[in-house]
């Protein structure tokens, strides 16, 4: 399961790089004005709502900029599945992969610790990463290995593609993955 603080690392690094991109003209510093009280002066909290969650559609980010894997495989790593073929996960390389990648890499299930010795996943590539040469390619990728009536996320010559078995913390990895980088879109299948 995506953690709570995990979650908040990413909000943090949004704030703070949002932050280190404003631009200080010279001109007076206006601030903010504060939240409205209530007549014992602390905020009234039936009016106060807690921030959401980033979500992809809510993130600023650039569809252009490139994914890296490390910003996935660090968002994956606290990943859990009731799914007792998924009792251990682990990331590799994809060798054979498809035509044209950069790179491949696939995130795996393993029944038990026998699997992850002999190398034999319970379920293969649950969640994908992939880099090809182009945007294009990515774009075409991803919406080609969509899952059901899923999404993908395509980040430049990257895309995520993240499998049914996760659900909802799998919708929650691409907002925390998006909100990471900065970067990418969310996607459909082609029509």
């Amino acid at each position: 399961m995506i953690s709570v603080l995990g979650r908040s690392a990413a909000i943090l690094l949004l704030v703070l790089a949002t932050a280190a991109c404003s631009s200080d003209d010279g001109k007076d510093d206006q601030k903010a004005a504060p939240a409205p009280a209530s007549a014992t002066g602390s905020p009234d909290p039936m009016t106060e709502t807690t921030p959401a969650s980033p979500t992809p559609s809510t993130v600023a980010a650039d569809p252009a900029a490139r994914l890296d894997f490390a910003v996935v495989e660090t968002a994956t790593a606290d990943l859990t599945s009731d799914n007792p073929s998924c009792a251990i996960t682990k990331w590799s390389p994809n060798e054979t992969g498809v035509d044209g990648q950069v790179d491949f890499r696939q995130f795996d299930c393993y029944g038990d610790q026998d699997g992850v010795d002999i190398g034999l996943p319970a379920l293969l590539q649950t969640i994908i990463w992939v880099e090809m040469p182009s945007a294009e390619e990515a774009r075409a990728y991803a919406q080609d290995n969509l899952y059901d009536d899923n999404q993908a996320l395509v980040a430049g010559p990257t895309a995520l593609v993240v499998n049914g078995l996760w659900g909802q913390q799998g919708t929650d990895l691409y907002a925390e993955v998006q909100a990471a980088c900065g970067c990418g879109e969310l996607i459909s299948a082609a029509p």
